[in-house]
């Protein structure tokens, strides 16, 4: 197995080979994109892409040509109303502005960009401005801010599938966990980013993902496991992922394992090399870091001239960046500054109003037993207009209960009536004749003509008993509505059938005329026995040889369905009182018993179903009963 220094060393060898060529194929990058937009004439938005893709193509290695390119696609979205170009070209110019040492514009053009992309539900970009945003607070070396905002982006892309992204979120909340001394939640976040990594197979985030290890193995000084890492980045040599910004860092952490094993003069050729590109960048914090090495490395190596000079350098670098900070954080920070000046203000005003009003309640307390007193009088009289109203609410609940009351002792007068008479009177009837056969005071002629009466009688006392037992049912229990779809005709058809014997008898004929394809939504076993009462009632009261006619039509948005008949009719009179429980009763062309609760039954079932009930007729001349339903 060949010697770990060893094979580092020959990286090192590969990777300063590569440098230049790496250079070479970024610029011929922009130089493809440079021609494309100088061959397309016509100003459209793929010239915008274009701009935006050349910008883009500049970060972290030209500032000055990132924001011109950025600001041509700005201009040119506006000019054409291309809100995602605009978007791009808003984050490109946050971009510029935060490489310059961290300008707090970044941050509006950020929020701008950000806007933008969330009315465009882009939501892949929204957490690339989140990202941006996040990475401008490390600089700042606000870690736990940071942290929030590259929180918020994985949050974002989650579920779009965008594994290269999120790796690379990983590792940035990782850095930010270096920051802030957690080395072991920082592990954490760049083991995933690397695991992440593998899945892509992205060389760009494979080599960030062993980079940030090795970084923090240095860190921890573990310098073999730092080298094991970045031997990983072997495979990796001919990569175009590479830019001058990251070969820096790259070079720096390499020095720095030298370092650390003592490998002076190798360190300080990795730490020369790094300067060298760093001064090209005009990365100030890469030249801070640098410059922190070398005064590491002389003062190791006893050139406490060449130390010196180091540090001198060092603070020089490190004032300037702290005044910049200092000038970002007021600018950040002014309108929170601004904000607490506004509150202890208020606070002062509150404070001068609490004085104000102790003042005036003393003058006051007058008043407010005076307005107390009123208080007691005003809701004295509400109280008593809420009891008058309370006893006259119950006295009408009352009275209704009294009506209700009275109307069922007429309902048990009319059910002791018809149990009474009307019921009682045919079995007696029946059970006299029977025992006149019994004991033979009848013979079999006379029998067989009275049979018919006999039969009609059961019938009457049938259909009677059953409608008892309806309106027992639909008083004490209640039916329970259940509305379906059903055939009228078909239902039409089975009452006529159930009661042809009853019309056959008088020689009626009952002619149906509802089509066979009418459908009306309704519950149907209470339709057919208002349906069965009212065929029963024109039976009853049509004369032998008359004739029924059920109908049924559509009229003002409603389906219509009528029952009538060639009868003797009702009196005007009585048409008022006709659906009432206690109205009067006649008897039907052959002596048929009438009770006056099948009609209350029908009227009652169909107000349940939600319809009309309501009748025509003339006396003499016959009756139509009507009954409707909402289509």
């Amino acid at each position: 197995m060949p010697d770990k220094k060893f094979i580092f060393i020959c990286f090192l060898n590969i990777i300063l080979w590569w440098l230049p060529n790496n250079c070479f194929a970024q610029q011929t990058e922009t130089d493809s994109l440079k021609r494309l937009i100088t061959q397309r004439k016509l100003n459209d938005t793929t010239k915008v892409d274009l701009y935006n893709t050349l910008a883009y193509s500049y970060y972290g290695s030209s500032i000055k040509d990132l924001n011109l390119y950025a600001k041509k696609a700005f201009l040119l979205s506006r000019q054409l109303k291309y809100k995602r170009g605009e978007a791009y070209a808003y984050k490109n110019i946050g971009l510029g502005c935060m490489l310059v040492n961290g300008d707090p514009m970044a941050l509006k053009y950020f929020e701008t960009s950000l806007k933008l992309f969330h009315q465009l539900n882009d939501k892949a970009n929204e957490g690339r401005v989140l990202n941006n945003i996040g990475y401008y607070y490390n600089t700042l070396k606000d870690y736990n801010q940071s942290i929030l905002y590259y929180q918020q982006a994985l949050e974002k892309i989650a579920g779009l599938g965008k594994t290269h992204f999120e790796s690379i979120l990983q590792g940035n909340i990782g850095n930010n966990y270096v920051g802030l001394k957690n080395f072991k939640k920082a592990q954490q976040y760049y083991l995933e980013e690397l695991r992440l990594a593998k899945i892509t197979i992205d060389e760009d985030v494979l080599i960030l993902s062993y980079a940030n290890l090795a970084s923090l193995a240095v860190m921890q000084q573990s310098y073999q496991q730092a080298i094991a890492y970045i031997n990983k980045l072997q495979a990796y040599q001919n990569s175009p992922d590479f830019n001058q910004r990251e070969k820096t860092e790259l070079l720096l952490l390499m020095g720095q394992i030298q370092y650390g094993l003592k490998n002076y003069d190798k360190a300080r050729k990795l730490y020369t090399a790094g300067y060298d590109l760093a001064k090209k960048t005009a990365s100030i914090d890469q030249l801070l870091d640098y410059r922190y090495s070398f005064y590491l490395l002389d003062s190791a190596m006893g050139n406490y001239r060449a130390a010196l000079q180091s540090s001198a350098i060092y603070h020089k670098i490190s004032d300037s960046i702290t005044n910049v900070n200092r000038n970002q954080l007021i600018a950040l920070f002014q309108t929170r500054f601004e904000l607490e000046k506004r509150k202890q203000e208020n606070q002062h005003l509150q404070d001068a109003a609490a004085i104000d009003k102790a003042t005036i309640s003393r003058q006051r307390t007058k008043q407010l037993i005076l307005l107390a007193i009123l208080i007691i009088i005003v809701a004295g009289l509400f109280y008593f207009k809420k009891t008058y109203d309370y006893i006259n609410k119950k006295n009408k609940i009352i009275n209704q209960q009294n009506i209700e009351l009275e109307n069922a002792g007429h309902v048990k007068d009319k059910i002791f009536s018809v149990v009474s008479h009307d019921l009682r009177s045919p079995i007696t009837q029946m059970v006299n004749l029977l025992g006149l056969w019994q004991q033979q005071e009848m013979d079999e002629r006379e029998m067989k003509a009275l049979t018919p009466v006999v039969i009609n009688n059961i019938h009457n006392t049938l259909e009677l008993l059953d409608n008892l037992l309806i309106w027992s049912k639909n008083q004490l229990q209640g039916f329970h509505y259940d509305p379906v779809p059903f055939q009228l005709d078909r239902l039409v058809e089975e009452n006529i059938r159930s009661l042809y014997e009853m019309a056959n008898n008088k020689g009626l004929t009952i002619q149906n005329n509802v089509a066979n394809d009418v459908m009306v939504k309704a519950d149907e076993d209470m339709i057919k026995i208002v349906l069965r009462n009212l065929i029963s009632n024109a039976i009853k009261f049509t004369p032998q040889g008359g004739n029924i006619y059920i109908d049924s039509y559509i009229h003002a948005n409603e389906r219509i369905i009528s029952v009538e008949d060639t009868g003797i009719g009702i009196q005007e009179k009585d048409l008022g009182k006709i659906f009432a429980f206690a109205s009067h009763t006649t008897l039907g062309t052959n002596k048929e018993p009438g009770t006056g609760i099948g009609l209350k039954i029908c009227y009652d079932f169909i107000q349940m179903n939600h319809g009309r009930m309501w009748v025509d007729s003339k006396a003499n001349e016959g009756s139509t009963f009507y009954i409707s339903f909402d289509v």
